[in-house]
C-alpha cells in the first residue's frame, strides 16, 4: 500500500475527461491539500472589500481527480477520513446574495447588515474566538467529496448529486467513512471545500471556510451496489457541540422550508435579546453553530422544525 500526496491540479467543475492526478490501488492512503472555497484568495489579513473582489470563476476548487484501479460503473468507493489538519485560521462571511443563485440567506431581515467578513483564528484550546466571550469548538470537515458523474460535459460542484459532491455535512470529519457509487471507470475522486465548523442547515451560507490537509484511505468494493452516498460517522461523541446544553426554537406547519426559515429567524432574534448581540453577530452564530432538526414528519400532523444552538459557547 502506498501514500499519495496531492498538492496541485485543482479544478472547478466535475468533468469525466479531466486527467487523473494520481492512480491508486484499493487500500492506498491519499493526502489531499485542500484549499478553502474561494481558492486561497483570502488571507488572515483580508477585508470585506477583498471578499467582494474575489474571482467567482474560482469558487469551490477541488483537488484531484484520483483514478482508483479496477473501479467500474456500479462499484462503490469508500473514502475513510483518517485525519483533517487545519492551518490555524479560517473565515466566515455574510452576504446579501449568492453569486451562483442570487438567493438571499434564509434568515435575512435587514439586507444592509448582511455584508461582513470575519477572520477567525484557532486558539490553543482548539476553539475559534468569535469575540472575547464566545468560543466555538472547531470541527474540521470537508464540504466536497465525490466521484465524477457519467453525464458528459462540465458540471458545477455546488449542487450535490448521486456520486457525492458539495454535501456540506459536518459529520464528514476525522474517523468517518463515506461510500460513493461509481459512474465512470476509475471513479475519479475529488475533495475540497474545507470547513472548521458549520451548523446543520448552514443558514449563514458560508461555514467557517478554511484550507485543510485531509488524509484518507481509499477502498474499492466490487460486490456492493448503492444508488446514492452513504456514510458512517466517527465512533464516540459526534462533536463537542453535541454534548452541550442548547437553546432551541420551534416552528409548526405544513411547509418545511417555511419552518426552517422561521426557526432560524427566531434564533437570531433570541440571541440578540439574550446576549445583546448585533444582528450580523447573531446571524453568524446561528449559521455556524445552530443545527436545524426536523422533529416531526408524521402525515397526520404538521412538520415540527427546531433549531438547536449550544449555550456553552458563551463564556
Amino acid at each position: 500500500m502506498k501514500t499519495h500526496i496531492l498538492d496541485r491540479d485543482y479544478h472547478y467543475h466535475w468533468n469525466s475527461t479531466i486527467p487523473a492526478s494520481a492512480t491508486v490501488k484499493s487500500g492506498d492512503r491519499v493526502i489531499f491539500e485542500c484549499r478553502d472555497c474561494v481558492d486561497g484568495q483570502l488571507t488572515p489579513e483580508s477585508t470585506i472589500e477583498d471578499f467582494k473582489q474575489k474571482d467567482v470563476s474560482r469558487l469551490n476548487p477541488m483537488i484531484g481527480p484520483v483514478f482508483i484501479e479496477d473501479a467500474e460503473p456500479g462499484d462503490v468507493v469508500e473514502v475513510e477520513f483518517l485525519s483533517l489538519e487545519h492551518h490555524g485560521w479560517g473565515w466566515a462571511a455574510l452576504t446579501p446574495t449568492l453569486e451562483e443563485s442570487r438567493d438571499k440567506p434564509p434568515f435575512d431581515n435587514d439586507i444592509d447588515d448582511l455584508d461582513e467578513l470575519r477572520i477567525l483564528k484557532v486558539g490553543a484550546d482548539e476553539c475559534l474566538e468569535f469575540f472575547p466571550n464566545v468560543r466555538i469548538p472547531i470541527n474540521p470537515s470537508v464540504g466536497i467529496v465525490g466521484l465524477a458523474p457519467a453525464l458528459p460535459g462540465s458540471h458545477s460542484p455546488t449542487p450535490p448529486r448521486r456520486t457525492g459532491g458539495n454535501m456540506d455535512n459536518r459529520f464528514l470529519r476525522s474517523g468517518a467513512k463515506v461510500y460513493l457509487p461509481v459512474e465512470v471507470a476509475g471513479g475519479l475522486l475529488s475533495i475540497g471545500d474545507g470547513h472548521l465548523c458549520q451548523g446543520d442547515g448552514q443558514a449563514s451560507v458560508y461555514a467557517v471556510e478554511a484550507p485543510l490537509t485531509v488524509t484518507t484511505r481509499i477502498r474499492l468494493h466490487k460486490d456492493w451496489r448503492i444508488d446514492e452516498p452513504r456514510y458512517v460517522t466517527a465512533p464516540g461523541l459526534r462533536h463537542r457541540h453535541d454534548a452541550m446544553s442548547f437553546y432551541a426554537t420551534s416552528s409548526f406547519g405544513k411547509d418545511l422550508a417555511a419552518g426552517v426559515k422561521s426557526v432560524q429567524q427566531s434564533m437570531v432574534a433570541w440571541l440578540q435579546e439574550l446576549h445583546d448581540l448585533s444582528h450580523p453577530d447573531a446571524c453568524f452564530l446561528t449559521g455556524l453553530t445552530g443545527n436545524v432538526v426536523v422533529s416531526q414528519t408524521s402525515p397526520t400532523s404538521d412538520y415540527h422544525v427546531s433549531m438547536q444552538l449550544p449555550r456553552d459557547i458563551f463564556m
